[in-house]
């Protein structure tokens, strides 16, 4: 399956006030007065090409796994091709989102949906982020995407906005790790102007998919591990609504320099 596509200035405020992303590389005014292009969210691009896959494959509904390697950068206005390629013998569907090169890769590591007979992730000791949802963040979010079961709709945003809640652990730190991030992104006390990168992320979803309910929170249990000091971490997350599950996830987070950011932003 392949979609050549582009993603507007619209698209793009759309999705991120529907899942609350803030970063400034997603912002039209703050972006033009850098004479560049705005950069299109990751999990914009992963939703909406695995929104695509779940409505043309009904085998795919009973995937489990998905891993989601992000290497480069895509712009507004930008032509994109989204590919599938299934490897059938596996059960695996790898995803791709290219440009001059495939924004889905970091060297031989593949983004991909699948089945794994044998989760490896598991509750950590956390603490609990919880986040509202409203119906218009849900309908908004919905009518970006192709047209999939609630189930697995819910899902993918609670995925999407599972990056708000890692913000808010990183904005008020409850932990030494936390702490530490923390420092290292404020940018009123840290000159070096970094920002952090999902270089890689993990999901492990159960087998009983669960809706969403709009009257109370989704709850973000969030723990951080220290791979290297002010460079890497890794974030555990669990996420659930009223101690229902709707996944294990983890992700590897880095410190990428602002001004290679927006280097990696295409020009105007």
């Amino acid at each position: 399956m392949k979609i050549t596509t582009s993603f507007s200035n619209a698209d793009i405020i759309a999705f991120c006030k529907a899942t609350m992303d803030f970063n400034i590389v997603h912002s039209p005014e703050y972006m033009s007065f850098h004479k560049k292009e705005v950069v299109v969210p990751g999990m914009y691009l992963f939703s909406y090409l695995s929104s695509k896959l779940l409505s043309s494959c009904t085998t795919m509904v009973k995937s489990n796994t998905i891993e989601i390697f992000l290497g480069s950068l895509i712009s507004a206005g930008e032509q994109v091709e989204l590919l599938v390629d299934a490897a059938k013998e596996t059960g695996t569907w790898f995803l791709s989102a290219i440009n001059s090169k495939d924004c889905f890769r970091v060297g031989e590591n593949r983004s991909s949906i699948s089945f794994n007979d044998h989760p490896t992730l598991t509750s950590t000791q956390s603490h609990n982020r919880g986040l509202p949802v409203t119906s218009e963040q849900l309908s908004l979010f919905k009518s970006l995407l192709h047209d999939i079961s609630k189930e697995w709709l819910d899902l993918l945003f609670t995925i999407t906005y599972a990056s708000q809640a890692l913000f808010k652990a990183i904005a008020s730190p409850l932990d030494e790790v936390e702490s530490e991030i923390n420092l290292l992104l404020d940018k009123s006390k840290n000159p070096d102007q970094v920002s952090p990168f999902y270089q890689w992320l993990k999901i492990e979803i159960p087998g009983e998919r669960i809706s969403l309910s709009l009257d109370k929170p989704i709850d973000y249990h969030i723990s951080f591990n220290r791979e290297s000091a002010n460079k890497a971490y890794i974030a555990n997350v669990e996420c659930r609504q009223e101690d229902k599950l709707f996944y294990f996830s983890r992700y590897k987070l880095i410190a990428i320099p602002d001004r290679l950011i927006m280097r990696m932003a295409k020009s105007m």
